[in-house]
């Protein structure tokens, strides 16, 4: 995937089908530019990338591309990167957005760090106003950051959230705000 992903002749708009696989993510994977990442099958739980959560940062997925989409895999044990305002433990959305469409996003955390100010987000976070989080299961992610941290499953400030199952998302501080969404 990160090869195709860096490729220049892998064009905006192509298509990017990952057989069934399990990968440890060591690094997180950037998609900044206009393609499509889905499982090959279709069902989210043939394609799975996992984060090393709770013990070491390291986001699984960014996307930053407004015609850039996540379709129809699993992000999961991601952990929110030490920095202070950090979004996003499995996936963050960023400013000129893109799409996460019928994707698992579970087990992220965003953690506690003395230089955490605000932020928020354990599974996901969107903070484009072309983003969109659609068809997706957002369950079992932590917040247990000290500071102002806000949704456990979901942390929006701009964007658009649809058809989408939040449950079982948790914050251990009385600091922090929204364990399902905020």
């Amino acid at each position: 995937l990160r090869a195709a992903l860096a490729d220049e002749s892998v064009a905006e708009g192509s298509v990017i089908r990952v057989a069934k696989l399990t990968e440890t993510v060591t690094a997180e994977i950037a998609v900044n530019k206009g393609v499509v990442v889905e499982s090959a099958s279709g069902d989210p739980e043939d394609v799975r990338f996992v984060g090393r959560a709770p013990n070491t940062n390291g986001r699984v997925f960014s996307v930053n591309h407004k015609k850039a989409v996540l379709r129809n895999l699993v992000a999961e044990k991601g952990r929110a990167p030490s920095d202070s305002y950090a979004t996003g433990g499995c996936i963050s959305i960023g400013s000129a957005g893109g799409t996460v469409d019928g994707c698992v996003i579970r087990g992220g955390t965003h953690a506690s760090y003395s230089t955490r100010a605000s932020g928020g987000g354990a599974g996901i976070a969107c903070t484009g106003a072309s983003g969109v989080i659609a068809n997706c299961v957002i369950t079992n992610n932590t917040l247990s950051a000290n500071g102002v941290i806000q949704g456990a499953g979901v942390y929006m400030t701009a964007g658009l959230i649809v058809n989408s199952f939040i449950a079982k998302n948790y914050t251990t501080t009385t600091t922090n705000w929204g364990a399902g969404a905020h």
